[in-house]
């Protein structure tokens, strides 16, 4: 791996630890001796990079002496080919958290509200990152498929789908129909049988291992303590209020976002002898069923044609069109509205 240099990138937080002031990225180590020596642990760096520091001394009139340049090379992570060879992942590395942050949008008892966070090892970050590189080698991603590849954004989708309305508003006589269609829920829902394509797909069985063995077999941890801040939505409640009321009955996660959380839940709550009537009725709140959505969208034609003009103005003057409205069935999972107790 290449290295790269990275200058004076520090020297505003050695200027602020050497003037008293507090930095999360510097900070003073053991000093033997004040007068000849200084000691710092300096954080905050990327790995297998090489920074080059000048320092230099201040006497009590503020003058500098001459300037020293000083050289340090971050070591690599713990990320070796060691552990691709033996298709494994540490069971450390496995480890997340998983926060629910609620979307300031629509209420906040209901599951489809809250987006999951799951904050993982900065070590599994860097695997992670390798084991993809490793994909990458294997397979070809279409260049189509914006919002998943570098430097291809949605926004540039859309660009191209303006430009392509203005050039069929230039000259040409085809009818154009445009539909933006929001896959947000579409992805969060939908089952991806990723084993399956990777399969099929002919990918090497030592990746099919690696990308099975960090996906699977983790450890995850809910911070409730943090979704309490956030309002949490009603089984988060419910948990809360028996552990608070009753005896503990142990750790237990779900994802909102998945059919499975209520019935989860339901499943491990129902066993319990000594639940509340109150929690019940809250375990019966969520009522989750498929539902159609009607998109509407206008499909227009334009009966007349015009040169090209750089003014708008000048453009949709006599330009007849004629519109009509369309809809376009959409199907997503759906949770009841809670009930009053």
């Amino acid at each position: 791996m290449p290295c790269k240099y990275g200058s004076e990138t520090m020297l505003s937080f050695v200027d602020d630890i050497l003037s008293g002031a507090k930095s999360p990225c510097v900070m003073l180590g053991e000093i033997p001796d004040p007068l000849t020596s200084i000691s710092m642990i300096i954080r905050c760096l990327e790995p297998d990079t090489t920074y080059m520091f000048r320092l230099w001394a201040v006497d009590n009139t503020g003058r500098r002496s001459s300037p020293s340049e000083v050289t340090i090379k971050t070591p690599c992570p713990a990320v070796d080919d060691v552990k691709a060879q033996g298709e494994r992942t540490p069971e450390e590395w496995r480890r997340s958290v998983l926060v629910m942050v609620f979307k300031n949008k629509g209420d906040v008892q209901t599951c489809s509200n809250y987006r999951g966070i799951k904050l993982i090892s900065h070590t599994m970050k860097l695997w992670e990152r390798v084991v993809e590189a490793m994909l990458r080698e294997e397979v070809n991603i279409f260049v189509h498929l914006n919002s998943f590849l570098l430097r291809r954004a949605t926004t540039y989708a859309i660009f191209a789908s303006r430009m392509l309305m203005e050039k069929y508003r230039e000259g040409q006589k085809k009818e154009l129909h445009c539909v933006f269609v929001d896959l947000e829920k579409a992805y969060d829902r939908v089952l991806r049988k990723l084993w399956y394509c990777m399969r099929k797909s002919e990918i090497a069985d030592k990746i099919y291992n690696l990308f099975n063995g960090y996906t699977s077999g983790k450890e995850q941890q809910t911070a409730y303590n943090m979704l309490m801040d956030l309002g949490s939505p009603t089984l988060h409640r419910v948990l809360y209020h028996y552990n608070q009321r009753y005896e503990s009955f142990g750790e237990f996660t779900w994802r909102c976002e998945d059919e499975l959380g209520p019935r989860k839940a339901g499943l491990i709550l129902s066993q319990l002898d000594d639940l509340s009537g109150w929690c019940r009725g809250l375990l019966q709140e969520p009522k989750i069923g498929l539902r159609r959505a009607s998109l509407k969208f206008l499909a227009c034609r334009y009966t007349d044609t015009k040169a090209f003009s750089l003014s708008w103005m000048e453009l949709a003057q006599g330009l007849h069109k004629s519109c009509d409205e369309q809809t376009l069935p959409v199907m997503y999972n759906d949770y009841g509205e809670p009930k009053e107790i």
